[in-house]
């Protein structure tokens, strides 16, 4: 059996989703939700956005890389330095 809700509209149009909304709707503060108005009336969906790092996922290769000498001997010909001389 659906349960119904309450909520308020602030005169900014805000309303507070009831903790047991959210909590159906599996939402925190910060997420978004989205609305759906049709003929029956007004559903309300979470709005799961992929993760940023999504996108770069499988973009650096796997493996050991390089040792800590072989990235700063890169890092000085970018920079355009000598080698260090030896103590």
């Amino acid at each position: 059996m659906p349960s119904a809700y309450r909520a308020h509209v602030t005169s900014k149009g805000q309303v507070t989703l009831p903790k047991p909304v959210r909590q159906a709707l599996g939402v925190q503060p910060g997420d978004d939700v989205a609305f759906e108005v049709d003929a029956g009336g007004v559903s309300v969906h979470p709005v799961h956005a992929p993760s940023r790092f999504r996108a770069l996922e499988g973009r650096w290769r796997t493996g050991p890389g390089w040792s800590q000498a072989q990235t700063d001997a890169w890092v000085r010909e970018v920079r355009g330095e000598r080698e260090p001389e030896p103590s």
